[in-house]
């Protein structure tokens, strides 16, 4: 169809400030765990270090993915 792309684009700019919220929130929460394993709180004692380190990466990177795609658009 002629008008399909068009139309998709226009859907993707009106969902992808609020996906952009969601993946945001979520790194959010992946921060907060970092740091909560970082403070030695007791509940997350059981959690090797080396696996922590591996998600403050993963979440630093997929900030830094999500805040250059943001300038981009």
């Amino acid at each position: 169809k002629l008008g399909q792309p068009i139309q998709e684009r226009y859907t993707e700019a009106e969902v992808r400030p609020k996906a952009f919220e969601e993946l945001g929130k979520q790194i959010q929460q992946y921060m907060k765990f970092v740091e909560a394993c970082k403070m030695k709180e007791e509940q997350y004692d059981h959690i090797d270090d080396a696996n922590v380190t591996k998600v403050d990466k993963m979440a630093s990177e997929a900030m830094m993915w999500m805040n250059s795609s943001m300038n981009q658009q």
